[in-house]
């Protein structure tokens, strides 16, 4: 006869043999098959065995994504003002504040930017090192197999490729971070680039939906999302008559209705959603007279901020107390997002002491503010400064005797 019992009943028993105190409270349940859990109150409701409803899982993950639930960092209480928020451990020190209250998911993370490696390690850019060994050690013909060792994946980033991970249940799917600070991480090793405030490509898994990502439309006194906003989505997005019925029609009859009560109804200005978007501070704003068809409906016309976090941007006015800027002004390229300005203005390596960059040579201060960054991140492919300065020749990246970086044969670049 086949018995079970839970994994974390080998931390219980670890916990037992430490502590040296008496269990004798605790009931030990053997489950067997197809039962499992704790107390044996689980079973898979197809008639297949424990390691063929698995590989079915991984083959076939479309079945499971209709009703996906997800889950959720238990030991860190995130709050977005109103209300909680889903953590993943994943966007714990991922470089962005998820925890708009107090930023506690970023909170002495700048112990690990600052951290130094040994000299036989390979430093990830996020600040967590390797053994050197483990640096580009997967080579070109793993190409779709590449498993970085750095959460962030810059130890095999030439070779690192993701597409195949939702089907894919291997540590290198599992264990690994977003490159890029804007990305919205799928927990299944998909990233997805939110461009701007254009929205999100959704997740192979529905991550994005099940933790309501997006705002809800039939929630007409949603304190996050106001009713002004929604309408002016509907007028100012390009949407299918079906979209516009499914979405909008709650709201109002047609397109026309819809500028007619922005105008009226709503204040000249807002800032939608309430919270901020980006980084505990940036928040979105809209002009309620805006009414004419944008390619990407919700770009807003304005963007508020902390002006001590950003003293290299100039205000143009001020709305409910928020410092803002018409987003006109930020002399914005096509390839270019408000994500790409604001993230010159990153807490993590906002400094009040002065003495936190003088005479280090492992930081550098960003030129105009009070913001310095590990010289590690200097020509990385990241512009972590405004103006892009540590992106530039002026950073002098060669000068940092760093054997894992690529020299330029034409210029003076060392990239890493």
């Amino acid at each position: 006869m086949e018995w079970s019992s839970p994994i974390d009943l080998i931390e219980r028993y670890e916990n037992f043999l430490q502590m040296n105190t008496s269990s004798s409270t605790e009931v030990f349940y053997n489950c067997t098959p197809p039962w499992f859990g704790s107390i044996c109150q689980y079973r898979f409701v197809l008639n297949e065995s424990f390691s063929s409803f698995i590989q079915m899982r991984i083959d076939e993950p479309q079945l499971f994504y209709a009703n996906t639930t997800v889950t959720c960092y238990i030991h860190m209480k995130c709050s977005n003002h109103s209300f909680l928020t889903c953590l993943d451990w994943r966007e714990i020190c991922d470089g962005k504040v998820n925890c708009l209250d107090d930023g506690e998911d970023e909170k002495y993370c700048v112990e690990l930017e600052m951290n130094q490696c040994e000299e036989n390690e390979y430093q990830c850019r996020n600040g967590m090192c390797v053994n050197e060994e483990f640096f580009s050690d997967e080579g070109i013909v793993l190409i779709r197999i590449s498993s970085p060792e750095c959460l962030d994946g810059s130890d095999e980033a030439r070779f690192l490729d993701q597409r195949s991970c939702p089907r894919d249940s291997s540590f290198r799917c599992e264990d690994i971070l977003c490159r890029q600070y804007t990305d919205f991480n799928c927990g299944d090793g998909n990233c997805r680039a939110v461009i701007a405030t254009r929205g999100i490509m959704p997740c192979t898994n529905n991550r994005d939906r099940a933790i309501n990502y997006f705002f809800d439309w039939d929630n007409l006194v949603d304190t996050r999302y106001s009713r002004c906003f929604k309408i002016l989505m509907c007028v100012t997005h390009v949407v299918s008559q079906i979209r516009f019925d499914k979405y909008c029609k709650s709201l109002c009859n047609n397109t026309q209705e819809c500028k007619i009560q922005t105008i009226e109804h709503c204040p000249p200005a807002f800032i939608a959603p309430t919270f901020p978007v980006w980084d505990g501070h940036v928040r979105f704003g809209y002009f309620s007279n805006a009414t004419s068809i944008k390619l990407f409906g919700y770009e807003p016309d304005f963007v508020c901020y902390n002006k001590d976090l950003c003293p290299f941007l100039i205000p143009t006015f001020t709305l409910d107390n928020h410092t803002c800027l018409h987003t006109n002004r930020l002399n914005l390229t096509s390839s270019d997002t408000e994500y790409d300005i604001f993230r010159a203005c990153n807490q993590l390596f906002q400094n009040d002491k002065e003495s936190i960059c003088q005479g280090s040579t492992t930081t550098v201060r960003c030129l105009g503010t009070n913001k310095c960054i590990p010289t590690r991140r200097i020509m990385d492919g990241f512009a972590d400064c405004y103006n892009a300065f540590d992106e530039s020749i002026a950073a002098n990246s060669c000068a940092l005797n760093d054997k894992h970086r690529f020299q330029c044969t034409s210029e003076q670049k060392c990239l890493s």
